[in-house]
């Protein structure tokens, strides 16, 4: 299981007590008091409870202040407005500030047409290796409690990714149905495989679509007149806060699961011992169809 840092607990300035024989801090000046004030001295004394309350002030201001500069304290923040994740602790409140440049003439190594320096900046993010997600993770997350587990030459636990892996494999895989001359292996599942084909699509653009209607981007869109077109061009060149991604890529490319040279992850268990279904399980409780382990022929002697 992966360690998530546990919220330190605020601190809290004792409160001093105050009696009524201890005229000072109860804020009732003693005889001794107002003999020095009679006499010219002391007169600092009276104002020592306003003092008093003033550092006091000060003092809670600061604990507070640094609570809320606390890097934990910033998790719980994000924490409060995302479901459980171990990823999480990659993310903080500590957006960043981008500026989108998305005009038609500006390049972006992800944009067409496709090249081998193309492929590559989208399979730095879509070639990933899975993750491996412990029983007490796979619970807090609300995951099938029947999910896939991982061969044990690999580890303990289940089989996981991220969703902006996934998210972006949608994108990767879209995309690349405009340029069939270059994808040809796409081009290809496509006429043999066009159901497959269109289910794998249909899926893409729905998980994008949830994505995008769960999130709802509340930028506001301004317009331009752009030289040769007849409408006003709405100008996506917009500022926007940003989880730093690059941390996110990092925590999950540490977090790989490191099978054996060779090995296939992903194979079905040949010993059985599994749940299987004719679809993606809704509910997490949901067993499907077991698969029972087949019983270990004898040995011979």
């Amino acid at each position: 299981m992966w360690k998530v840092r546990p919220s330190e607990k605020a601190q809290y300035l004792p409160v001093v007590e105050e009696t009524e024989s201890d005229g000072m801090l109860s804020g009732r000046p003693s005889d001794v008091q107002i003999q020095e004030d009679c006499n010219g001295s002391g007169r600092g004394l009276l104002w020592s409870p306003w003092m008093l309350h003033i550092i006091a002030f000060i003092c809670y201001s600061f604990v507070f202040g640094m609570m809320y500069r606390n890097p934990q304290s910033n998790e719980r923040c994000v924490e409060k407005h995302s479901l459980y994740s171990p990823a999480l602790e990659a993310v903080s409140d500590d957006y960043k500030l981008v500026r989108f440049n998305l005009s038609a003439i500006s390049p972006s190594p992800w944009a067409g047409p496709p090249s081998a320096s193309v492929d590559a900046a989208w399979q730095k993010y879509t070639n990933l290796g899975a993750l491996v997600l412990s029983e007490e993770d796979l619970i807090r997350t609300n995951g099938s409690r029947y999910s896939a587990k991982v061969p044990k030459e690999v580890g303990d636990g289940y089989i996981a990714h991220v969703e902006w892996y996934h998210q972006l494999h949608c994108v990767y895989m879209l995309w690349q149905q405009t340029y069939p001359e270059w994808y040809t292996e796409e081009a290809k599942m496509r006429e043999e495989e066009p159901e497959l084909w269109h289910e794998h699509l249909d899926h893409c653009a729905e998980t994008l679509r949830a994505a995008i209607m769960c999130h709802a981007d509340a930028n506001v869109v301004p317009s331009n007149w752009v030289k040769g077109r007849h409408w006003p061009h709405p100008n996506y060149n917009l500022d926007h806060k940003c989880r730093d991604f690059d941390a996110a890529y990092q925590w999950y490319y540490e977090h790989q699961a490191n099978p054996p040279p060779g090995f296939e992850m992903f194979a079905r268990p040949e010993e059985g011992g599994y749940s299987e279904y004719d679809d993606l399980p809704f509910d997490p409780f949901d067993k499907g169809t077991v698969v029972p382990l087949k019983e270990k022929a004898p040995k011979t002697e």
